[in-house]
């Protein structure tokens, strides 16, 4: 996993329709999971202008994630780990195994370099920064839409 660095990636434009990319399809269907309200509400708002990508739920702690996850097949969570109840690396290892086919992002305020690498280690796809606009975290997710997913454990998935 690496911090994804999108200057100068232009952004996927074209009709809304599905789109083998990789491994990957558009529209990216995407879960928010913050445990705030105001920012989840607001991030769904921006996002839904993008043709390319479907806010398909939110949840406020680890366990709605997990049923959420369940219940709407995302092919992406968008999570910040430091939620009420749970938190950090613990946070994204249950969520990992809750739901092992759905790439984890995280999207969260800490630069901190020791909760990037927890981030790595628990199995995070990509950590990206809130203080990001948004321009530059929709070029990053959709380059981790169109990237290759990479193989966990042995052998093909």
């Amino acid at each position: 996993m690496v911090v994804v660095q999108v200057q100068g990636i232009p952004l996927w434009q074209g009709p809304v329709e599905w789109q083998e990319a990789g491994n990957r399809r558009f529209p990216l269907r995407v879960l928010l999971v913050d445990g705030h309200t105001f920012f989840r509400q607001g991030l769904r708002t921006l996002l839904a202008g993008q043709p390319w990508l479907t806010v398909v739920g939110e949840a406020a702690t680890l366990q709605e994630a997990a049923d959420q996850g369940r219940r709407l097949q995302p092919t992406l969570v968008l999570i910040e780990p430091f939620l009420p109840g749970s938190g950090g690396a613990n946070a994204l290892q249950l969520l990992r195994a809750q739901l092992p086919d759905v790439a984890i992002v995280v999207l969260s305020i800490s630069e901190n370099e020791a909760d990037i690498c927890a981030a790595r280690e628990a199995g995070a796809r990509a950590y990206l920064y809130k203080t990001w606009d948004l321009a530059r975290l929709c070029a990053a997710l959709q380059t981790l839409a169109t990237a290759p997913a990479p193989r966990r454990g042995k052998g093909p998935r």
